[in-house]
């Protein structure tokens, strides 16, 4: 009977534990839920550099690379990054680590671009990645070849014609309705134990990544 009483007592504390955990892991997607829709609501090419040092301020951003070598934020040229975790579910290995990483572009005073990035690992297979980059102009740098033209790119795609990674550039060209099937993040993956395996689960319902087995880009999607 007194077995029995302690393994009661072990389980019923490593359940509190794990939920403790889990709670904590809650409150990381919450704040990336709200995070993307503070991001989205900015307006490329016209919302300011001083809406964009509020953002990071809220939500931790911190500058990054603007040019090689150079992580200086200036007025002129800043790179502002954000990272949201399934942590600690996966510092106790409990899942298997998801991201979402964000980067707001800034110019001359202005918020000229953003790119996010949703990724899963998943083990000896390739990772799911989810990338949207989005720009106020395409016209600063050469549009020559598929990863620099606007559309949707369907990346490392499989015999079955599943990819591991999608792609979705933006940019003034695009449709209000790409816009808002791009961003529709299904984050729950940040805050799973299980059921994420699937890349229904992880990349967005109105993106058509599957298809033909083979790597593709359509500016039409």
């Amino acid at each position: 009977m007194r077995f029995l009483k302690a393994l009661i007592g072990s389980i019923v504390v490593c359940w509190v534990v794990i939920g403790v955990i889990w709670g904590l892991t809650l409150r990381q997607k919450s704040r990336a839920e709200q995070f993307l829709q503070q991001l989205t609501n900015l307006e490329l090419g016209k919302s300011t550099f001083a809406e964009a040092q509020q953002i990071a301020l809220k939500y931790r951003g911190f500058p990054w690379y603007a040019d090689s070598g150079d992580m200086r934020c200036t007025f002129q040229r800043c790179e502002l990054r954000f990272i949201f975790q399934n942590k600690p579910l996966t510092s106790f290995h409990l899942a298997r680590y998801v991201e979402l990483i964000a980067v707001i572009s800034v110019k001359d005073g202005i918020i000229v671009g953003r790119d996010v990035v949703y990724a899963r690992e998943t083990g000896r297979y390739f990772p799911f990645q989810y990338n949207v980059i989005d720009r106020a102009s395409w016209n600063d740098g050469p549009v020559s070849n598929i990863n620099q033209t606007v559309g949707l790119a369907r990346l490392k795609v499989n015999d079955t014609g599943i990819p591991s990674t999608v792609m979705v550039r933006l940019g003034p060209s695009s449709t209000a309705d790409q816009r808002n099937r791009a961003y529709a993040f299904n984050l729950s993956c940040l805050a799973r134990f299980l059921d994420c395996d699937d890349p229904s689960a992880f990349f967005p319902s109105g993106i058509p990544y599957r298809g033909e087995p083979s790597q593709t880009h359509s500016e039409n999607w």
